[in-house]
């Protein structure tokens, strides 16, 4: 019997830069297309992935652009940004900008993290068409103690996505780094965002956006604007409203959270306007559940109601409500627990 050694990287590279890969089509890949570690002033454009497990990893890379790819078949993350400790030392990213791709995945569509160990800035995603994401269509996690901040997402089309948006702080700390602490999410702003048909991985339900950050590290100044999310619902009335920490895949454990369209929990100065939320079928859950939540602001909310609340807070500083009838206009300086 002949073994076919099969291999884990089409293009790898570390501490380059001046790169340009250009109209190029990848038929079969491997576990990495492209692996870019510690690069500058790289370029990927009209690129095709039509068969791999990772598409594109920009790992610790600075000035970077990708625009006009079709990564279509991809089993884990179509297109990631990461910074791990594969080359000893903590390296930050920068100035990344991703734009005019379509994008379909078994696992996450755009993905910052989980390697998270140098801090991860300016980064912006825009006119991004995506077909299907098996995990989340945006995902950002800060799992080693990065600072991500400044990221822009834009004109983002989903369907067939099990999450839409994945935002998540923890302490794993997988680093080399002996100052390493934990890390944060600051600055995100997600605007003309349209999610439907959404589609649950095989053996759980589909997941509501998830905003999850630590009690020492809150994320931090997230907008979502004009954002109009179609999911599957179907969900139960929750137990309780607390989610207690997920052990295994957490996209798993998130997907029994107790709100139907948005789950917030550990958050600071969160936005939302012009912010749309249906059903394809009734869903006993609130549309939106906030628990510890220092500035929350919510205008021209347009929520479906299926079951018998709309929004449901837990402990929650600074509330302002507008606009968003049929609820009322209110303002609260400080909350333990309300439905509307």
């Amino acid at each position: 019997m002949q073994h076919r050694e099969r291999a884990t990287k089409i293009i790898a590279l570390k501490s380059s830069r001046r790169l340009l890969f250009q109209n190029i089509v990848h038929r079969i890949g491997a576990h990495f297309v492209y692996l870019l570690n510690d690069c500058d002033q790289v370029t990927i454009d009209h690129v095709a992935i039509e068969q791999s497990r990772d598409g594109i990893n920009v790992v610790s890379c600075r000035d970077v652009a990708v625009r006009n790819c079709n990564i279509t078949g991809c089993g884990d993350d179509a297109i990631a940004l990461k910074s791990d400790y594969a080359l000893g030392r903590k390296i930050a990213s920068a100035n990344i900008t991703v734009t005019e791709c379509h994008l379909e995945s078994a696992g996450n569509a755009m993905q910052i993290g989980s390697e998270t160990v140098g801090d991860i800035r300016d980064v912006s995603f825009s006119r991004i068409g995506i077909a299907r994401a098996g995990k989340a269509a945006i995902g950002l996690t800060s799992a080693d103690g990065a600072i991500i901040e400044n990221i822009h997402y834009s004109g983002i089309t989903i369907r067939k996505a099990a999450c839409p948006i994945f935002m998540r702080v923890t302490n794993r700390l997988r680093s080399g780094d002996a100052t390493r602490r934990i890390g944060a999410i600051h600055q995100v702003t997600i605007s003309d965002l349209t999610s439907t048909d959404s589609k649950p991985p095989r053996d759980v339900p589909v997941s509501p956006a998830i905003i999850v950050g630590k009690e020492e590290s809150p994320v931090d100044s997230v907008t979502l604007h004009n954002v109009s999310v179609v999911s599957a619902g179907g969900g139960t009335k929750p137990v309780k409203w607390t989610l207690l920490e997920p052990q295994g895949h957490p996209h798993k454990a998130f997907a029994y959270a107790p709100a139907a369209a948005l789950f917030v929990s550990y958050a600071r100065g969160l936005r939302l306007q012009n912010v749309q939320f249906s059903y394809e079928r009734a869903d006993a859950r609130p549309s939106l559940v906030a628990i510890n939540v220092d500035r929350l602001e919510v205008e021209r909310l347009h929520a479906q109601k299926t079951g018998t609340e709309t929004i449901h807070l837990q402990r929650v500083n600074n509330l302002l409500l507008r606009d968003s009838a049929p609820l009322l206009d209110q303002s609260v300086d400080q909350l333990n627990e309300l439905a509307f």
